[in-house]
């Protein structure tokens, strides 16, 4: 009979070995919390064209109407120049004159002069098709070369 019951496969074979750990319900465990008291909320970042805005360009661009020349003008720079290693706006007021105030794109990207300039001047044919004139005094793409 013994020899029945040792044949017979056992339905679970890890129930045979005993764990130290099978009565243990549980362990302390202790962890350090770190609470900021002095947290502020902070409105999540804006972007234009996926590029960080900061309040000012925000402000700027809202006040004046040129959020969706300001995408075209950024959709421009990406289509236009081959290399772009970085791109970032900015707001630059004009102390003398407010109206010459503007939305800087610079960009830096990579390639010989040349091609550089010809990739700017393809840029500005295209610029000059899409952003309205009563705009386009308001936006300005800066391209310089890393």
């Amino acid at each position: 009979m013994s020899q029945e019951n040792s044949s017979k496969p056992k339905p679970y074979p890890e129930a045979d070995s005993v764990s130290e750990e099978v009565d243990k319900v549980s362990e302390t465990v202790s962890t350090a919390y770190a609470v900021r008291t002095d947290a502020k909320w902070r409105p999540p970042a804006r972007t234009i064209a996926g590029l960080s805005a900061d309040d000012e360009v925000w402000a700027f661009v809202k006040s004046n109407n040129l959020l969706p020349h300001l995408e075209t003008s950024i959709r421009l720079v990406r289509e236009s120049i081959i290399d772009v290693r970085e791109i970032k706006l900015s707001y630059e007021p004009d102390p003398e004159l407010s109206f010459f105030n503007a939305v800087v794109i610079y960009v830096k990207a990579v390639g010989t002069i040349e091609e550089l300039f010809e990739q700017e001047n393809r840029y500005v044919r295209a610029y000059i098709r899409s952003i309205p004139r009563e705009h386009s005094q308001k936006l300005v793409m800066l391209l310089s070369v890393t």
